[in-house]
């Protein structure tokens, strides 16, 4: 006589029983009620007992309750709040800052129309059409508009190539040379930047700066007039250096000459690279340095900044 057994639903076939004092193991059964049969069989007839079965029931690990499952979903749910909050808070405060990047791009564009720029260049118009110079007349106002044309399209950008800022320059400082006459001149030096159409830096930044060497510093200025505008690259360091610098008065005089809110472009570079800093997108270092001849006199202004792709 043989024992048999199986376990059903997991055992296909009936298994023997080996010895009196067996026992039946089954790992990793899953939970739910089982029903474990057994019989005897003689060996010699086939002949086969009555089954008999014993149900038992294996519990669900702890988590697999619906209490664990519940606490799962929930931190998962909490968890995923969490990240979705501090990435709807870094949104928020990002598009905070492009909302500051705007209204200084549009103060930006309001201290680049200089009311004396304007009124020189439209006198002048008028002067060239008076002396029937009327070619020469139709150019300047040519000249002007693109001006106008690229300073609008700059406002809508953050960043534009440092080709199109240079072209850009060129354009304001031939068209400033009108109101200096003779007495100015300028250069701009590029030194290790294969590409200047490859580069790009934050739109509306140099103008300005520009325009105040112009107005604070060339304007009062008896004899030549020269400015310089350096860019250099650091490839190793991914940094780009630009330097304004004017033969002028200095800022010191500067101040005497110039009382109400001569720092108006200034202060708004300022607050242009506080915001382009904080988008983490280019640190910018921003100085003045005050030149001086052998005598301790004032001989114009340098202007140094440092852009620093993030």
């Amino acid at each position: 006589t043989e024992l048999l057994y199986r376990l059903r639903g997991i055992d296909q076939k009936w298994q023997n029983i080996k010895g009196l004092s067996a026992t039946l193991r089954y790992d990793y059964l899953p939970h739910g009620r089982y029903t474990l049969e057994v019989k005897a069989q003689d060996l010699h007839s086939n002949a086969e007992s009555t089954t008999q079965s014993l149900s038992f029931e294996v519990a669900k690990k702890w988590w697999q309750t619906w209490q664990a499952i519940l606490s799962a979903a929930l931190l998962c749910i909490g968890f995923l709040s969490l990240i979705f909050y501090a990435w709807f808070a870094r949104y928020r405060a990002k598009h905070r800052l492009y909302e500051s990047l705007w209204i200084s791009q549009l103060k930006a564009l309001q201290a680049q129309m200089n009311p004396h720029f304007l009124y020189n260049i439209l006198y002048t118009v008028q002067a060239l059409v008076y002396d029937d110079r009327k070619r020469e007349a139709g150019d300047l106002l040519g000249q002007f508009s693109e001006l106008m044309r690229r300073m609008l399209q700059a406002s809508e950008k953050v960043y534009i190539d440092l080709a199109e800022e240079i072209r850009h320059l060129r354009l304001y400082l031939d068209l400033e040379k009108i109101r200096f006459e003779k007495d100015f001149s300028y250069q701009i030096h590029i030194e290790n930047i294969p590409d200047t159409q490859a580069l790009t830096i934050p739109s509306m930044l140099l103008q300005p700066l520009v325009e105040n060497a112009l107005k604070h510093g060339l304007l009062h200025k008896k004899g030549a007039k020269r400015l310089d505008i350096r860019f250099q690259g650091e490839l190793q360091a991914n940094a780009l250096l630009i330097e304004i610098e004017d033969n002028g008065i200095g800022r010191e005089k500067s101040k005497t000459l110039h009382k109400s809110n001569t720092g108006f472009a200034t202060e708004a570079i300022r607050k242009r690279i506080e915001i382009l800093s904080k988008l983490n997108e280019y640190r910018i270092n921003f100085e003045f340095i005050d030149k001086k001849d052998p005598q301790g006199q004032a001989s114009g202004t340098l202007v140094r900044m440092r852009l620093v792709a993030s």
